[in-house]
């Protein structure tokens, strides 16, 4: 739906090797493989990014999948040398509030609302609406907004989300 013409010809590609090289083709229609192809996309994490040998490796974790995404988290999710993977606080959270990770790499955090709405509107394709998003002061942090030349110490904001 929202892929690029490359992407398109990616996800074509792996479907043909999955159903032709591999074998699945009685098995498995392309739309089953590019359903399933979109699962994967959406819901796995980077287990390892690589950097150092050329291989990258993703992970399908059950529960994680579950986890709504914020620009302003209250969990990190780390994997460990053996792929699996921990949960861990990064704030103090009341019981009952919704558990939160941010679907960005860590330094994502430093760019402003635009871009990082669009990369998650472009990766996972959905739009991002929480509450440092809606904020166009960026829970105070002003990523977004422009110095004011003249005093030094006031802020051009963007407009808020509709």
């Amino acid at each position: 739906e929202n892929q690029s013409p490359a992407q398109q010809r990616r996800q074509a590609q792996i479907a043909e090797l999955i159903r032709i090289t591999w074998g699945f083709g009685k098995d498995f229609s392309v739309n089953e493989v590019k359903h399933v192809l979109g699962i994967l996309s959406v819901n796995s994490f980077v287990v390892h990014d690589g950097a150092k040998d050329g291989m990258d490796l993703i992970g399908l974790y059950p529960w994680t999948s579950l986890i709504s995404h914020c620009c302003a988290p209250n969990v990190k999710i780390i994997t460990r040398d053996d792929s699996s993977y921990i949960c861990e606080s990064t704030l103090a959270t009341l019981a009952g509030s919704e558990i939160v990770a941010s679907y960005h790499h860590y330094y994502y955090h430093l760019f402003g609302t635009m871009y990082r709405r669009a990369d998650i509107k472009h990766t996972w394709s959905f739009d991002c609406i929480c509450h440092r998003c809606r904020d166009p002061t960026e829970l105070g942090t002003y990523v977004s907004g422009v110095n004011c030349d003249k005093c030094k110490y006031s802020y051009l904001l963007p407009c808020t989300l509709r």
